[in-house]
């Protein structure tokens, strides 16, 4: 072949790659979200997704452990029952006036249940992963699941203490919905009752960078006559050394005294 077809060759060849290259995409390497303002850093790059909170740790309540925010501890509440439930609630806070058990299931060691389980008398440890987040309480060493891989819930659920949760991101809110929860559950030690119809809504975020305030929704019009919404308020606990050993069943936390009743050893 001649220089000057073989010139021509070349030339042919490298007009082709410059148009090519004038229409093939772009590629980049996707660059993570900034983290939301306030929020922890994430001390485990690549264990919780980029652009949303760290809530990894251990939080303790600081309004109160009646369903009530900030309710005095025995104090009388008012939440907004239908009359059935009303009067329901009203038989456990005369038991409780007259020195009676109230019928509250933990007093046998069972479960509080959803959402007395976010009532919290000790503290709760918040483990987060991209696809699953645990809520577990040293009260009864329970564990909540949120899953967070998009599925929904069972067709076929059911009923249990927590329920089923799925939960989602928006922006720098953890919303969690769950459903499925047993009956036989009350809200608090004061015996404030709801139906088996109950669907709970959390609203979770970062109000500085170690509290979180949660807004909690309970839907049961059965047993309620609005949608009733508290703002729960936990503090988060650095350089807590873990969540303790809790056995319900040896009353190692919760002694039952001379009238029947149980009662709670604070943490220190």
């Amino acid at each position: 072949m001649s220089n000057n077809r073989i010139g021509k060759k070349l030339g042919a060849t490298a007009a082709m790659a410059v148009a090519l290259a004038a229409i093939a995409p772009t590629w980049s390497v996707a660059q993570p979200a900034p983290p939301v303002a306030g929020a922890p850093v994430s001390a485990a790059p690549g264990a919780v997704p980029a652009g949303v909170p760290d809530m990894n740790g251990i939080y303790y309540a600081t309004t109160g452990f009646s369903y009530t925010p900030n309710n005095p501890r025995g104090g009388k509440q008012h939440p907004p029952l239908t009359p059935e439930y009303a009067k329901i609630y009203a038989d456990h806070v005369a038991a409780a006036d007259a020195g009676l058990p109230t019928g509250d299931p933990t007093a046998n060691c069972l479960p509080q249940g959803m959402p007395r389980f976010m009532n919290m008398p000790f503290g709760f440890e918040i483990l987060q992963t991209p696809k699953q987040i645990n809520f577990t309480s040293e009260w009864n060493e329970q564990t909540r699941r949120i899953y967070m891989d998009g599925r929904g819930h069972p067709a076929d659920l059911e009923p249990s203490y927590n329920g089923h949760s799925i939960g989602h991101w928006e922006g720098d809110t953890l919303v969690i919905e769950t459903v499925g929860l047993r009956a036989d559950t009350v809200l608090d030690a004061s015996g404030i009752p709801h139906s088996d119809i109950t669907r709970v809504v959390e609203r979770i975020r970062f109000v500085d960078p170690v509290t979180l305030h949660a807004d909690v929704t309970i839907y049961d019009r059965k047993a309620f006559t609005i949608d009733w919404t508290v703002t729960k308020v936990y503090k988060l606990q650095k350089d807590h050394p873990g969540l303790k050993e809790y056995i319900c069943l040896e009353n190692n936390r919760n002694p039952v005294n001379e009238k029947g009743q149980t009662t709670t050893i604070l943490p220190k």
